[in-house]
């Protein structure tokens, strides 16, 4: 039998969408310890999440009165318009509120 040499293995053409976003976060991650990584990450996706909670129920809004510039309005005036209010308005109403730069405390070091 021949001898196996050792080529560098390829690299693998379907990678599964978890492995894809784990090497993104190890890029993102640099040094950061991969546990304690999790404060930092889940913190933004619940505020990505709320902000994309937010946007749907001022779409639903807008689709009755219009506009989304209308729809910030009236959800500023009545809370009770959406489930809950987000104090976030981008200068375009037209934008997502995700596009509004954040500030958070816990990132800022």
């Amino acid at each position: 039998m021949p001898a196996r040499s050792k080529a560098a293995p390829k690299p693998e053409k379907n990678k599964s969408l978890e492995q894809w976003i784990w090497d993104a976060a190890c890029s993102i991650r640099g040094a950061k310890d991969a546990p304690k990584y999790k404060d930092f990450i889940l913190p933004l996706i619940f505020t990505k999440r709320l902000c994309d909670v937010f946007d749907d129920e001022l779409n639903r809004i807008a689709a009755e009165v219009g506009s989304r510039k209308n729809a910030f309005q009236l959800a500023k005036r009545d809370h009770k318009l959406v489930r809950f209010f987000l104090p976030l308005e981008p200068a375009d109403p037209e934008q997502p509120v995700w596009s509004v730069n954040l500030k958070v405390p816990y990132l800022v070091n």
